[in-house]
């Protein structure tokens, strides 16, 4: 095994490659989320919102679960159940069926895999807006994150970190988003 080098030409062309690496994988992240979320959309007309809860008292590997797709009012169109498949996109949906290839999208199973894959990856996702108020729903030791499904859905907290600041603007999965309005939280920074 050659021996670590401190010759900076060779870190910095190591530390380049492993930012323009760590930058396509980001890049890849948000193409994923966005076929997931028209996926969804497809599936439940009306869909914004995909919860999930993060456990994190559960093994890092598994310690995030798709929880349900909500409407842009908090209704649930879905909750998870691990035995039932997600309906079948419909015809008008094969260029979504044709871009998951062979990969079964219906299993929550394998979606939560995917979901928790892009989390493990580093991913941020959105937190529910404070209007929605989802507390009855879920406990005060229950970490609730999401991705928003259409133009209908509303963050949390509306401006993602700068994408310029590569370690942390760029992780943030956003496919979709309703123009900015008050969500009962300032503006981030403020």
């Amino acid at each position: 095994m050659p021996l670590p080098t401190t010759d900076p030409v060779e870190t910095h062309s190591a530390l380049a490659a492993w930012r323009a690496v760590t930058l396509a994988q980001r890049e890849l992240a948000r193409d994923i989320a966005r076929l997931i979320a028209d996926t969804l959309a497809a599936m439940f007309p009306g869909a914004a919102y995909l919860t999930m809860t993060i456990d994190d008292d559960a093994d890092p590997d598994c310690e995030l679960f798709p929880d349900t797709v909500r409407d842009g009012s908090g209704t649930v169109l879905l909750a998870f159940d691990d035995d039932t498949d997600l309906p079948e996109l419909g015809p008008e949906h094969e260029e979504l069926d044709r871009r998951w290839g062979s990969f079964n999208y219906r299993s929550p199973l394998s979606l939560r895999g995917v979901l928790r894959n892009l989390f493990h990856a580093g991913a941020v996702f959105d937190r529910l807006p404070l209007d929605l108020d989802l507390d009855d729903y879920y406990g005060d030791d229950e970490e609730v994150v999401c991705m928003l499904l259409s133009p209908e859905g509303r963050p949390y907290e509306w401006e993602l970190p700068s994408p310029d600041n590569w370690d942390v603007g760029s992780r943030g999965l956003r496919p979709y988003c309703a123009a900015p309005q008050s969500t009962g939280r300032p503006a981030a920074g403020n």
